[in-house]
């Protein structure tokens, strides 16, 4: 068993989260949950510290929507037209000379799927909560704290010009 994870600069229910996410999702997704508590607190002496927040967020929200894909059948199985179309691709690609890798990344980049609002709105329904909910809106919103990263360095960037 999971022991507790306790460390000095979370909150109990920041522990208690951390713990649990553990136990379900694993210590991978719980490390990463702990770095962005840390990262919130604003207590690590960093000078940039909205980017580098945001990065490690959004990597958070992107291994928790890859764990729960499956568990909550959140992946879209191609149809018999698409894996055609994938197959017509891959032969198209090989016959004009790219390589095994390159045609495999390609054939996984035609796969159906579903866009990153479409996933949350997915799993937060299979949790029982609504699509439009608080839950799904702030979830929604950790994608926008990834852009704001972008668009705070790109804005500073551009004024020192």
């Amino acid at each position: 068993m999971d022991e507790p994870i306790k460390t000095l600069d979370l909150s109990r229910e920041q522990q208690d989260t951390a713990t649990l996410m553990q136990r379900l999702l694993g210590k991978r997704i719980a490390d990463r949950y702990v770095d962005c508590c840390r990262l919130a607190t604003g207590g690590l002496p960093l000078r940039v510290s909205r980017p580098l927040a945001a990065y490690a967020l959004r990597e958070l929200e992107s291994i928790l929507r890859q764990t729960l894909d499956v568990p909550m059948e959140v992946a879209v199985p191609p149809t018999p037209q698409d894996m055609e179309r994938i197959e017509k691709a891959k032969a198209g690609l090989r016959a004009i000379g790219y390589g095994e890798e390159d045609v495999q990344r390609v054939a996984n980049q035609l796969r159906p799927r579903l866009s990153h609002k479409e996933e949350i709105e997915k799993i937060v329904t299979r949790l029982g909560l609504a699509p439009d909910g608080d839950i799904a809106r702030a979830w929604k919103s950790i994608s926008q704290a990834h852009g704001l990263a972008h668009g705070a360095r790109a804005a500073s960037n551009n004024r020192g010009r």
